[in-house]
C-alpha cells in the first residue's frame, strides 16, 4: 500500500480503524521507516498521555457495577499535549481521535479502589487486536462491594468481571475467561465447564463497543502459588479442549507460567494477569 494520511497512523494509535485496514497500515509499518517513526513517535507520545494506576478512580459512581444498577459516564480531562513532541499539522487528528479513545479508558464503581487491575487496552501500546480489548477482574471485599484484583488473591476468592472492546474490535464477538496454574490445570469461569464429557465454547458478548459486566461472581479452589488469568475474545467460538491442549503445548514451550504472556491463537485479542495466590 501507498503511505497512509498521517490522520489514519493516528486513528491506528488510538485503536479506531477496521480489522482489514489496520492490519494493511500494520504491514505498511513493518516495512516503511518513514511512517514507522511517525508511529513510533505517536505511541511514545500517546505512553506519555498513559494514566498512572488509581488516576482514573470515580468515587462519584452510585452503583456497583457488578451488579448493574446503573452506570454513569466518566468525566473527560483533556490533556495538553506539548507541541514540541507534536508537530502542527497532526494536533487536531489526534487530539480527537484521543478524545474518542478516553471514551473508553476503565470506569471503576464506587468504592474505594487504590490500584488498577493491570487489564488495560492502550492504544498502540500493544500489537495487533489486543490492544482493542480489555477485562477488569474484581474479587469482593469484606466490608462489601468489590476491589480490583492486581496480584494477589486468596485460594478460596469469587472472582467477577467486565470487559472493554473498542470500536475497532467490534469485530470480536465471543470471549473466553480461564485461568491456568503453574501445573497447567485450567480453571474455567466463561464458558461454565464442570463435565469431562461436554465440550462448551465461548460465550457470545455480541459485535458492540464498549464496556458491560459479566453476571456472575464465581469461586475456585486454588493452590498456593502462581496463577495467570486469560480473556480470549475471538470472531468466532473457540472450545474448551481446543484451549486446554493449546495451553499445555505453549507452557511447556514457554518454559513457566510467568513466561505465557499470550497463547498461540490466531485472529484472537487477549489479554492476561498473573497473581500470586496466597493467604
Amino acid at each position: 500500500m501507498t503511505c497512509p494520511k498521517h490522520e489514519d497512523i493516528v486513528k491506528y494509535v488510538a485503536g479506531l480503524l477496521d480489522e482489514e485496514y489496520a492490519a494493511k497500515l500494520e504491514g505498511h509499518l513493518a516495512e516503511c521507516r518513514q511512517c514507522n517513526q511517525v508511529y513510533q513517535e505517536l505511541s511514545n507520545i500517546t505512553g506519555r498521555l498513559a494514566p498512572d494506576p488509581g488516576e482514573f478512580n470515580d468515587q462519584e459512581f452510585a452503583g456497583d457495577i457488578m451488579t448493574l444498577i446503573r452506570l454513569k459516564r466518566p468525566k473527560i480531562e483533556r490533556p495538553g499535549f506539548p507541541r514540541k513532541f507534536f508537530p502542527k499539522k497532526w494536533l487536531a487528528p489526534f487530539a480527537a481521535a484521543c478524545a474518542a479513545a478516553a471514551l473508553l479508558l476503565v470506569i471503576w464503581p464506587n468504592n474505594r479502589l487504590d490500584e488498577s487491575t493491570g487489564f488495560t487496552a492502550r492504544g498502540g501500546m500493544t500489537p495487533g487486536k489486543d490492544r482493542w480489548v480489555s477485562l477488569e477482574v474484581f474479587r469482593p471485599s469484606p466490608g462489601g462491594g468489590y476491589h480490583p484484583v492486581t496480584d494477589r488473591i486468596m485460594p478460596h476468592d469469587a472472582l467477577a468481571f467486565a470487559y472493554v472492546k473498542q470500536r475497532a474490535g467490534t469485530f470480536l464477538s465471543f470471549l473466553m475467561v480461564f485461568a491456568v496454574d503453574e501445573t497447567g490445570r485450567v480453571y474455567w469461569y466463561y464458558p461454565e465447564y464442570s463435565r469431562e464429557d461436554e465440550n462448551p465454547h465461548s460465550i457470545y458478548i455480541g459485535s458492540g463497543s464498549g464496556r458491560a459486566s459479566l453476571p456472575d461472581e464465581i469461586r475456585h479452589d486454588f493452590k498456593k502459588g502462581l496463577l495467570r488469568i486469560f480473556a480470549v475474545f475471538s470472531k468466532g467460538p473457540l472450545y474448551v479442549r481446543h484451549i486446554e491442549s493449546v495451553v499445555s503445548m505453549d507452557l511447556k514451550k514457554a518454559g513457566s507460567l510467568e513466561n505465557l504472556e499470550r497463547l498461540a491463537l490466531k485472529d484472537t485479542g487477549q489479554q492476561s494477569i498473573l497473581v500470586t495466590v496466597s493467604r
